[in-house]
């Protein structure tokens, strides 16, 4: 080949690598300016994606050494050192975000901030870093604690606490030192109620949240991590599998993740259901991984578009030293979950009991009683209000026979203010659904069904 062509063929090579980024990568980049990407290992839907996220840190420089002494500790740990291709991890550079974060004894964020914040990277899991001197720990030890897919972890204390919390966050393993007033989680791998349900064990001991379990190791990092950095054979499998598996053993449906608009949903724990407290639609990532206890489905036009589980409502909050770990368990009054955009997402307990269904994307507003405008188009005359619990509030008859077409004017049941589903029969796709929400003021005095 001449010289005169080696112009010619190094732009056509410098094109050829900007379309394969373009068209190949486009759903994977990060937000400019933002995420910072300290080891990748393959695209985000492939990998375990970890962000860290600063609190109380001043600068770039003491951030990026608090996160070098965590995630470099993190992967000394077996099974992860093995497995440290299997992670991605991201670190976000950006200072001054209110994550909600308190430290009377314990480091608690807030979960709605923190998901705000951390949805402009990809992630499955958050730790967020939290700068605590190592003197004022001398001091004032500091407990870090954990729920769902989030940490929020003493900047001062051993890397080997996100090691103790990555295993409730990743292996869904449990604490296996004694927990006043603890449960056992029925579910739960590495406490068993007799020696011989563990397949495989270092040493069967007595104690593992309460006096009557027993756990697969005397002393391992889920009993106390000052102690030891060995999570134990049974425990190292678990984490081993599940790893594996990306968290696709609890039969989820999931997206592939992409930087795209998601939904991040505040609710409030009502009893035995939820009340829905907020809903932002905005641009970012939401997680993919499965974990035990509850889950959501999600669906669009009828039809489930995802569901995951995402752990049980409870704050672990614990701190490890010479003398063994302490800890307590605390069920949270409200949580947050970011997901994909959708319809409707309905959340379950672990026993597969819905706590009630929710509209993603509510336009109408209306107040109780309100005469409105029901604008239609080959739909049935009778309609059914649910209210998010499935119980059903009321009834609607519109004026025409059967099928019906055009404006037809009614009243909408009397009820309490809330967040409602109206159910309609279409000729054409059979049974709808539209979220509506009833309150003191009314968006507008027409519904539009179809």
């Amino acid at each position: 080949m001449g010289v005169k062509y080696l112009p010619f063929v190094l732009l056509l090579l410098a094109m050829s690598i900007s379309f394969y980024f373009l068209f190949d990568y486009s759903e994977e980049e990060l937000a400019p300016g933002v995420c910072t990407d300290i080891m990748m290992n393959g695209g985000i839907n492939e990998k375990i994606n970890i962000l860290y996220l600063p609190d109380d840190y001043a600068s770039v420089a003491t951030f990026e050494d608090a996160v070098t002494k965590f995630n470099e500790g993190f992967f000394t740990i077996e099974p992860y050192a093995s497995l440290k291709n299997e992670f991605n991890i991201y670190r976000l550079d950006s200072f001054g975000n209110d994550l909600g974060c308190t430290k009377e004894g314990t480091v608690i964020c807030s979960q709605g901030k923190v998901n705000r914040v951390g949805k402009q990277c990809p992630h499955d899991f958050i730790v967020v870093l939290s700068q605590y001197s190592e003197t004022e720990d001398l001091i004032n030890p500091l407990r870090s604690a954990s729920i769902f897919n989030l940490a929020y972890v003493n900047g001062a204390d051993s890397f080997l606490v996100l090691s103790h919390e990555s295993g409730h966050m990743v292996g869904d393993l449990v604490d296996e030192y004694l927990i006043p007033g603890g449960d056992v989680p029925r579910d739960a791998a590495n406490c068993a109620q007799e020696c011989r349900e563990f397949d495989i064990l270092d040493d069967c001991k007595q104690g593992c949240i309460t006096s009557e379990y027993y756990r697969s190791i005397d002393v391992g990092l889920m009993r106390n991590y000052w102690d030891t950095q060995n999570f134990g054979i049974f425990n190292e499998r678990e984490l081993t599998r599940i790893i594996k598996e990306k968290g696709g053993s609890s039969g989820g449906v999931l997206l592939s993740p992409k930087r795209d608009k998601v939904y991040i949903v505040d609710f409030s724990v009502n009893g035995e259901a939820l009340s829905l407290s907020s809903i932002s639609g905005e641009e970012g990532y939401a997680p993919k991984f499965n974990k035990k206890g509850y889950s959501y489905v999600l669906t669009e036009e009828n039809k489930v578009i995802e569901k995951r589980f995402f752990g049980y409502p409870t704050l672990i909050m614990e701190r490890g030293n010479s003398g063994g770990m302490n800890g307590e368990y605390k069920t949270v009054e409200d949580f947050s979950l970011v997901v994909p955009t959708a319809d409707f997402i309905e959340v379950f307990n672990e026993m597969g009991e819905s706590l009630g269904e929710f509209g993603l994307d509510v336009d109408w507003v209306f107040r109780s009683g309100q005469k409105i405008t029901f604008d239609v188009d080959s739909v049935y005359r009778k309609l059914y209000l649910y209210d998010s619990y499935h119980t059903l509030k009321g009834k609607i008859t519109l004026d025409c026979k059967d099928l019906c077409k055009g404006e037809f004017i009614e009243n909408l049941p009397t009820v309490s203010d809330g967040e409602y589903i109206l159910y309609y029969y279409t000729i054409t796709q059979g049974w709808k659904k539209q979220p509506i929400t009833i309150g003191t003021t009314s968006s507008t005095e027409k519904l539009v069904l179809s």
